[in-house]
Formats: C-alpha cells, sequence, structure tokens
C-alpha cells in the first residue's frame, strides 16, 4: 500500500507537469525535463498495475486512468479554492480599510464639534486643557442618562450595568446562546465542538470590539497650558493624610486604646491641593520576585527600623539596598521553615488549597506574608503607621500585600466571614482584656470554620524570651477561647526556636452558643447589631452568630477553583448587581473581566512586568482582580464602605471577593486610603470617578490627587468611564502630568491607560 500511494504522488506530479506547472522548476521556467520525466513515470505505472497479479490488465489501466484523472480534478478544485480565498482576503482588506477611514472621518468630525462646543462656552480650546472651562461644560450639560443609573442598588444597577458594563463587548446572542454562557455546552456537545464554539464566539466578540472601539493616537507631545499643581511643602514625602493629621490629634482625649492611631481624616477645605515630594535619590522599583529580599535604601530611607531590630533578621541596610532575609520576631531563623512547622503542627490548614486568604496582625515588614505567597497564600499583612517606622511602606515597597491598620476601638474594614485564618505571632495585641474585645473582633472576621494561629511567648513558659506575667495570660486566653466555643486543635513548642504555637477553630453552627449559660462572658451580639457594618465601626464585646445565609457556612472551592466558582451564598440571591439571578450575574461578571484583562495585556502599552501592587478602587465582584489573577502579582478589591444604617440599602459584595480567594477592603473615596505614598503599580477605575462627579458628594479633584499620591511613579491608572466626565478627567491628569498611553472610545464608555511620570514641581 505505502508503494502505490507513493507512485499515485508521482502522478500527482506528472500532472503538474502537464500544465506547464511542474514543482521542479522555477515559475516562467523550462518544464520540458520534468515533462519527459513524468510521462516516463506514467508508463512505468501504469505497466506495473497492468501486470500486477492481483488485478487484470483492463483493471490495472482503468485504475491508472482513474489514478490520474482524480490527481488532476483535486489539484484544480484545489487551486480555484485557493484563488477564492485570496479574493475574499483581498476583498475583506479592502472593506476594512473603507470601514477605517469612515471610523477616522467620523471621530474627527466628532472631536471637532467637541472643540467647537468648549470654545462656545469658554472660548479656550480642549487642546488648551483649561480645566477651569471643562469644569463649567461639565456642570452644564450634566451627566448622561446612562452614567446616573450607576449606583449599587440592585433595583437602580441592574439593568445599566448590564447594558453599560457586559453589552459593551459582547456580541448579541439569541436566549440559547446565553444560556450556554452560563451553564455551559449540553452534555451531548463534544469537549472539541465546545472549544471551537467558544473560540468562535471569543473572535466575534473581539472583532466587534475592534469595530466599536476608535482608538486615538497618545497625545504624548500635546503641549499644554495648564498650571501644574504646586509641591506639598507642610506634608512629608511619608504623608497619610487621615493617620498624619495632627490637628485632629491634639484633640483626642486619650490614647489608651491606640486611638492616636486610627483614622482622623481632615475635612474637605483643609486637605491641601499639591502633590507630595518624592525622596532624594528615588528610582523605580525592583521588580518581584527579587524585591521580595532587597529593595532600594533611597526609595524608603528609614534606617531606624534596620538597627532597632537588627537580631531579628526583619530588615538589614546594606549599601543602596535594604535586605529582608525572611525573618521575624518569633521565626529569626527564617519564614518558610516558621510555615511549615505550623502547617506541621496543625495539617487541617492545607497551605493554599484549604486555606487561601489569611490576616496577620501585627506582621512587621511582612515576611509571613511574602513567604506563604510561594504557597499559594493571599494574606493581608496588617500594622499600625508607630514607632516601629515604614513596617508597611518597606513590605509594600517589597511588592507584598498589606494595609495600615491597628486593634484599637474600631473594627477593622473588612466584612464578617471573609478570613480563612487569623495569624498574630508576638504582635503583642492583649487579646484576652476588657472582655475580649479584640479576640470578639477576630472572631468576627474568620468565617464559621476558620483559624486562629497564635505564636506567642505565653505559649512557651519554658523559653527564654518570656514574659512576667505569660501564665496569667494563657490561663485567661484557654478561659476566654472556651467560652468563645472555639476548639483547640493544636499546642505544641519548638524547642530550638523557642517559640509555641497554637491554633484554634470557630464552630460552623450555632449549637455551642445556644447550648451556653445564660450570663456566659462573652454575651452574644444583639440581632440588630450588624455583623458586615465595618466602617467606622466601633468594637463590642459581644460574640455573632454565625450567619444564617443560605451557603454562608459552606467552605469555599478549593485550591485556584475559587477564583471562577460562584460562591454558595450566591445562590439565594434573586437579583444581582448586573441584573440576573446570582450564580449567572457572578458568571457573567467573572467572563466579562477575563476577556477584558486579556485586552489591556495587549492593546494598552503597559509593561506589565513592572507590576506587582494593583488595584481596583470599586471592585464589585472582584472580576478584574480575578481576571489578572494569572500574573504575578496581587489585587486590593475596594469597595464602597458602609456602616449600620447603610447595611442594607445596597449589595455588599466584600464578602464574595475573599470567598474567591482575592483580598479587599471597605474604602470611601472621600477620604484617603490607609497606605503609604506610592506603594501601587496599577490603579484601575471602572466608572468610579463619574459616579463621583454624579453624586456631589465630594470633589474628583482630590480623589484624583489621592489616586497620585498612591501610585508609584512610572506606574499606571486605567480609567474607565463615560463621555460627560472625560474632559474633566483628562483636564486633572495633564495637571498631573500623567502621560497617556492609550485611549479607546466606545459607545457606552471610554478607556483611558495613563501612566504617572518621574515629574515633580519645583520647590517654591
Amino acid at each position: 500500500m505505502g508503494l502505490q500511494q507513493t507512485l499515485l504522488k508521482v502522478l500527482r506530479g506528472a500532472t503538474y507537469s502537464w500544465k506547464g506547472k511542474s514543482p521542479y522548476t522555477s515559475p516562467g521556467g523550462n518544464s520540458t525535463l520534468a515533462t519527459s520525466l513524468a510521462f516516463v513515470l506514467v508508463f512505468l505505472v501504469s505497466m506495473w498495475l497492468f501486470t500486477s497479479p492481483s488485478k487484470s490488465p483492463a483493471s490495472g489501466l482503468r485504475i491508472a486512468d482513474d489514478a490520474v484523472y482524480t490527481a488532476v480534478v483535486v489539484e484544480e478544485r484545489r487551486e480555484v479554492a485557493a484563488e477564492n480565498a485570496r479574493e475574499r482576503q483581498a476583498a475583506q482588506y479592502e472593506g476594512e480599510k473603507a470601514e477605517e477611514a469612515r471610523e477616522q472621518a467620523k471621530v474627527a468630525a466628532e472631536l471637532q464639534q467637541v472643540e467647537e462646543r468648549i470654545k462656545e462656552l469658554g472660548g479656550t480650546s480642549a487642546a488648551d486643557g483649561d480645566a477651569d472651562v471643562e469644569r463649567k461644560a461639565s456642570r452644564k450639560e450634566g451627566p448622561a442618562d446612562d452614567s446616573k443609573a450607576e449606583s449599587l442598588l440592585p433595583s437602580q444597577a441592574a439593568e445599566s450595568k448590564v447594558e453599560q458594563a457586559h453589552t459593551e463587548t459582547e456580541t448579541e446572542e439569541s436566549s440559547s446562546a446565553d444560556d450556554s454562557d452560563v451553564k455551559g455546552e449540553t452534555p451531548e456537545a463534544g469537549a472539541g465542538s465546545k472549544v471551537e464554539k467558544e473560540e468562535a464566539r471569543e473572535s466575534d466578540k473581539d472583532e466587534k470590539d475592534e469595530k466599536e472601539e476608535k482608538e486615538e493616537e497618545a497625545p504624548a507631545s500635546r503641549p499644554t497650558s495648564v498650571a501644574p499643581y504646586p509641591l506639598c511643602v507642610e506634608q512629608s514625602d511619608d504623608h497619610i493624610p487621615c493617620l498624619d493629621n495632627e490637628k485632629a490629634l491634639r484633640q483626642l482625649k486619650s490614647t489608651n486604646h491606640y486611638e492616636h492611631r486610627e483614622r482622623h481624616c481632615p475635612a474637605v477645605a483643609e486637605v491641601p491641593r499639591c502633590v507630595l515630594p518624592l525622596p532624594d535619590g528615588y528610582k523605580p522599583h525592583i521588580t518581584w520576585p527579587e524585591s521580595r529580599d532587597q529593595i532600594w535604601y533611597s526609595n524608603v530611607p528609614k534606617p531606624s527600623l534596620a538597627n532597632y531590630k537588627a537580631d531579628q533578621n526583619w530588615v538589614k541596610a546594606d549599601g543602596d539596598k535594604f535586605l529582608f532575609p525572611g525573618g521575624g520576631t518569633q521565626f529569626k531563623y527564617g519564614a518558610t521553615r516558621y510555615i511549615e512547622w505550623v502547617h506541621d503542627v496543625c495539617p487541617e490548614l492545607a497551605w493554599g488549597k484549604h486555606v487561601r486568604v489569611v490576616l496577620d496582625m501585627g506582621c512587621g515588614v511582612a515576611s509571613f506574608g511574602a513567604y506563604l505567597d510561594a504557597f499559594d497564600v493571599r494574606v493581608m499583612s496588617v500594622a499600625p503607621k508607630d514607632e516601629h517606622d515604614a513596617q508597611i511602606q518597606f513590605a509594600l515597597e517589597r511588592g507584598v500585600s498589606a494595609l495600615v491598620g491597628v486593634m484599637g476601638t474600631q473594627r477593622q474594614p473588612y466584612p464578617a466571614n471573609s478570613f480563612d485564618a487569623v495569624h498574630c505571632a508576638r504582635c503583642r495585641v492583649p487579646w484576652h482584656i476588657e472582655g475580649g474585645k479584640l479576640l470578639l473582633e477576630l472572631n468576627r472576621l474568620i468565617r464559621p470554620g476558620g483559624y486562629f494561629i497564635w505564636s506567642a511567648t505565653p505559649l512557651c513558659l519554658h523559653c527564654s524570651a518570656k514574659e512576667p506575667d505569660d501564665k496569667e495570660i494563657w490561663s485567661a486566653m484557654r478561659k476566654l477561647t472556651k467560652n468563645m466555643c472555639w476548639k483547640r486543635l493544636a499546642k505544641k513548642v519548638h524547642r530550638e526556636f523557642g517559640i509555641g504555637v497554637a491554633v484554634w477553630q470557630k464552630p460552623t453552627d450555632n449549637a455551642c452558643y445556644e447550648a451556653r449559660p445564660r450570663k456566659t462572658i462573652p454575651p452574644m451580639c444583639p440581632e440588630d447589631n450588624q455583623a458586615d457594618a465595618a466602617w467606622y465601626e466601633p468594637m463590642e464585646a459581644c460574640l455573632h452568630r454565625v450567619p444564617a445565609i443560605p451557603g454562608a457556612v459552606a467552605w469555599p472551592a478549593e485550591g485556584r477553583n475559587r477564583l471562577v466558582t460562584a460562591p454558595a451564598r450566591m445562590a439565594g440571591v434573586v437579583r444581582g448587581l448586573f441584573g440576573k439571578a446570582g450564580p449567572a450575574d457572578f458568571d457573567a461578571d467573572t467572563e466579562f473581566w477575563d476577556r477584558e484583562a486579556k485586552r489591556y495585556s495587549r492593546h494598552l502599552n503597559m509593561d506589565w512586568t513592572t507590576v506587582r501592587n494593583v488595584m481596583d478602587m470599586d471592585a464589585h465582584y472582584g472580576g478584574f482582580g480575578a481576571g489578572i489573577s494569572d500574573k504575578p502579582l496581587w489585587s486590593m478589591n475596594v469597595v464602597p464602605a458602609r456602616n449600620t444604617s447603610e447595611a442594607d440599602a445596597a449589595m455588599d459584595t466584600l464578602p464574595i471577593v475573599f470567598e474567591r480567594g482575592l483580598l479587599g477592603a471597605y474604602h470611601d473615596w472621600c477620604e484617603a486610603f490607609n497606605t503609604y505614598p506610592r506603594t501601587y503599580d496599577l490603579l484601575h477605575s471602572d466608572r468610579l470617578l463619574g459616579k463621583i462627579m454624579d453624586g456631589n458628594r465630594c470633589d474628583v479633584e482630590l480623589v484624583m490627587l489621592e489616586m497620585d499620591r498612591i501610585v508609584r511613579p512610572m506606574g499606571y491608572l486605567i480609567i474607565r468611564d463615560t463621555a460627560p466626565h472625560l474632559p474633566r478627567i483628562e483636564a486633572i491628569a495633564k495637571q498631573l502630568h500623567w502621560e497617556v498611553k492609550k485611549v479607546f472610545r466606545r459607545p457606552s464608555s471610554s478607556v483611558i491607560s495613563f501612566q504617572k511620570t518621574m515629574w515633580r514641581p519645583a520647590a517654591a
């Protein structure tokens, strides 16, 4: 059979020769020799077929004729198909060029209309970037109707979000196709068919997106006549507005509970409209993973901590760098050995598989979180801005997820039942005092079935680092945790390290609470005490019951499946933020942001190798953070803050963020964020600035100045918003000397990517 196939190939070559298209000659060359060889080969094949013992002479000749005829017909059909394909491709190319020319003409006409309109309003063109004129234009014209429905109220946001967030890049699909997006293909469909349909649908969506988008060249060299913001003269280069408010701190009646380490934001009239200076010698940060172990000294010139903790391997000054050996007060021999030992003590933790979201209280320079990253665990590292200067600033400069915070009088800015585990290694928090108020705040934060990992001197009474009252503290902790219905899973001492550790588990139901004697301390919280309210809410010494929300107790999917699996608690959501039933709403949002994240990576002219610390300023379900999670970075997913009076006013999505294994926090963008300057590589804003402008509750200019404060020089800002809001946004960006990297105009919204430059104004 192999020989016959070979000979048929020769016959096929012969047909080329008969048509003057020998593959053995160049185009237009002499094919006489090839033609002669072809006839000889045809003759030999015919004789072989004629004399074949398995076939008669007549059948042999018929087979030879059929083979030659078939080869000729097949080849002719291939040529016709190829020619047709070339013609279609040429026609398509010409059509695309014509469409592109029409789009460019349309964009030019629209821009001309905008220029003329702005001139009519204030006598200055948009190219001049006059912020005052654009502010007047924005106020006079008012927001478009489609931007008024940006509230997080499900009744208001459902349809507008479906139209604005999801349909802007999705193709029009039938209801059956929409169902297949959420539920997947039918069981009868093969895996190959499913993949092909997904690829085809993705290709169609990308083609529609590219036709709708109007890409503009980045006007990086456009001259600007706007006055830049001045340099702040009264604020230091590490200024945090709500933590360094000296006026408010002087008015405090007490500091016994660390009130002076909590948030005290200045009045709007007292917020300076200026940009912070850079430290002398500041340079672009070292990228991850090298930054885990070293940073530039000049970027955080704070040597006091290196001197104070020299014997504990926290941080060491070495020439023009700070080095981080990976040590800590409780793990001076290295964080990795400590992490593995804790897992050996309590295998139920199953780092990265079962436990994926951890709160590390009193984190120091966050080496525990830095090294847990290798175990695929996300850690919110928390420490105050105190005498241990720049702990969190060091952490964020390293590229470790962290937030400035303190266990004082107010709840932490996270929802109830959110963390898989809370860790405290020699954090010196008096968990047992005042009815256990501080430990009860951790109980609020730990999810049902979650863990508290405590590594402290009271657990190792014979160790050299013990404190005088360790015995009393351990006795009080044993009693308190028993009354809180926590189950102690492990307690062990490591004699070589000279430390001890204990692990407790929070109950998964209310049976133990209901069986307690009536006057047990701590008491149960009253029913009107909202566990999720966490913005300027005072701590209370009471126990919150395990929630009765369907699915709230179920542990999320294990490993990275958490990112794309709709949390069980969403099963009871009738109508989500985007107008669909809970799980379908989650899946649609996940698919949308997965696609958008890929488009960001391809088109926004960003160097993603420099991006480690990311903040989504209005994260909803955390879809954007999930969409970029395949990169070596972490995301802080911010959700609008709520207090008790607002607890039922809107759907709270931050619990969903934690359910899918991401980090986040509540925040009100009318105030400054609890982080040091120059700590994020990328800020993402999805219509947030437009909502702020429409709400008139705070000044978008101050919000963008705050964005400039926290993004690193040479870091990026991706802003998605609607057309009426863009002139104001772009005008402020020019005053901040942000460089436009890419602009995409869309019917429902536009995407602009900026890069913060190294520019700072000269000191007055």
